[in-house]
């Protein structure tokens, strides 16, 4: 099975998304700037976040990869919803997560991407794994 997850926050490194993308044998991470969700951001706080993204996915590639799952990623810029159909169609991936955070962001990615099958938004996580 594989999954496409929708990095954003920079919050995703955390045991509870872990364990659950360890009933995939192929993880797509996928960080998108997509300019309308961060509309009102300034440069400043963008770039802290894409900053932090980064990071998130470097380091849950290398924990789901020492656990044998296959991770694919890529970043760029662009309307996250096209991207994601078009990587769902491509990867024929089965399901497409999304851990909420406590900003306007996660309802304006719910937002774009709930038409999506499969799509499922991960409820608000705190704690980082170790």
């Amino acid at each position: 099975m594989k999954c496409i997850v929708v990095l954003f926050s920079g919050d995703e490194d955390n045991d509870a998304l872990v364990k659950k993308l360890l009933n995939y044998d192929t993880v797509f991470l996928f960080h998108s700037i997509d300019r309308g969700i961060f509309a009102d951001s300034t440069q400043t706080e963008l770039t802290e976040r894409i900053e932090k993204t980064e990071d998130t996915m470097e380091k849950l590639k290398e924990k789901l990869r020492m656990k044998g799952i296959k991770v694919l990623t890529d970043s760029g810029w662009g309307d996250v919803a096209e991207r994601v159909k078009a990587l769902k169609e491509l990867l024929g991936a089965d399901k497409i997560f999304l851990q909420k955070d406590k900003t306007i962001y996660t309802k304006r990615f719910i937002d774009k991407l709930s038409s999506i099958k499969g799509f499922e938004a991960l409820e608000a996580l705190t704690q980082p794994s170790e």
